[in-house]
Parts: structure tokens; C-alpha cells; sequence
């Protein structure tokens, strides 16, 4: 099984058609194999929502189902989990607290690669981040691991 955490950067470039990364977040969508398993941190639909500026129109209710259908979300954090990003969020001065959570989440779930254009995931051990469509295999995405 093959595990893929969503982060909100990519969400954000998949939605919004007027994103700079768009074209490319499709493409991306396009090479995700039916077999993985997408999961969402539980902040991420909160930021989705305030970016649509909470509407409630027929294309907000499409778009929360096939969020919602696609994607396994992850909640609610226990307080053990809160404690575990807090104590990585002490330890590092480039992570938010969020980006801790996400981490956090990842190890505890054993998910390994993230989908996402946020480069602070380059520099977390056990952790690849999916950022690019593969050179040389368009079927396939890229991703860059830690070193």
C-alpha cells in the first residue's frame, strides 16, 4: 500500500486555477496511482475553506465530496500526538507548527512520501516529498529525499 500525505500547498495549486503551480498540481493528480492511499492533515480543510471564503454554493459542496471521498482525514489529534509536534516544533527554527503536526501524523501512520510544494519537508529524515512530474517518465512522480 502506498501512502500519501496531501499537504495544503498542493491542495491550494490543485484548486485555484489562477495558481502559478495549477497546470502542474494537475498533472500530478493525473500520476497518482489508483492503489495509494491519500490522507489529509485535519488543519487542511480549514484553510481550503477560508481560502474559498466559506461559500456554500454547489461547486464548494463538489469540491468538499471529492476531498472528502478521495482522501482519509486524519482526526481528531490526541493530545499525545499535540505533545509530539510540540516537542518537534521546539527542536527546529524553519517548521510551523502545523508542518510539525503534519510530521508527526506521518510518522505515527507510517506514511512516507508527501505531496507537496512546501520545501521545509526536504530536510525531515524518513520523509520524501512528491513535488514534480518525473524527467523522463511522465507516468511517474518525482520526488526529492532526504540526504
Amino acid at each position: 500500500m502506498f501512502k500519501i500525505m496531501l499537504d495544503y500547498t498542493y491542495l491550494k495549486a490543485l484548486i485555484f486555477k489562477n495558481h502559478p503551480k495549477h497546470e502542474l498540481a494537475q498533472k500530478m493528480a493525473e500520476n497518482i496511482r489508483n492503489t495509494a492511499h491519500l490522507y489529509l492533515p485535519p488543519y487542511t480543510l480549514n484553510h481550503i475553506f477560508e481560502d474559498i471564503n466559506n461559500k456554500r454554493d454547489e461547486k464548494t459542496k463538489k469540491l468538499f465530496e471529492n476531498l472528502c471521498s478521495t482522501t482519509r482525514n486524519i482526526t481528531p489529534l490526541s493530545r499525545k500526538t499535540q505533545k509530539s509536534a510540540y516537542k518537534l516544533y521546539e527542536t527546529t527554527n524553519t517548521l510551523t507548527y502545523e508542518e510539525c503536526i503534519t510530521i508527526t501524523l506521518m510518522y505515527l501512520y507510517k506514511i512516507r512520501h508527501i505531496l507537496s510544494f512546501n520545501e521545509n519537508y526536504d530536510n525531515i529524515k524518513k520523509i520524501n516529498r512528491l513535488f514534480d512530474i518525473d524527467k523522463y517518465n511522465k507516468k511517474q512522480l518525482n520526488y526529492h529525499t532526504y540526504t
